[in-house]
């Protein structure tokens, strides 16, 4: 296996550049910085980067768990709503394997 890229070797999922996760792991870090329930736009953001990231290299329960807690948060109608679709796109993806 290639060290620098993360992925399932099944190819289920594209195979993510470890570099690309590393610094989304970093955005997300930083955006817990102020406080671990920080929720300005700028960390919601991080935070939803990191899911796609986690999401891509195989971590779904990681990817789903960051994108629910964002679907709490959000009162964006339209930010609701690709939150939604994207908890349900995991869970659907997760069902046909």
């Amino acid at each position: 296996m290639d060290p620098q890229v993360v992925g399932n070797s099944g190819g289920a999922a594209p195979r993510l550049p470890r570099a690309s996760l590393t610094r989304k792991l970093i955005h997300l870090a930083m955006a817990m910085l102020p406080a671990a329930g920080s929720m300005d736009l700028w960390a919601q953001s991080a935070r939803f980067n990191a899911a796609e990231s986690l999401q891509l290299s195989g971590l779904v329960d990681d990817a789903r768990r960051i994108y629910e807690e964002l679907l709490a948060t959000t009162e964006d109608a339209a930010r609701r709503s690709v939150l939604n679709n994207k908890i349900q796109k995991l869970w659907l993806n997760q069902a046909v394997k």
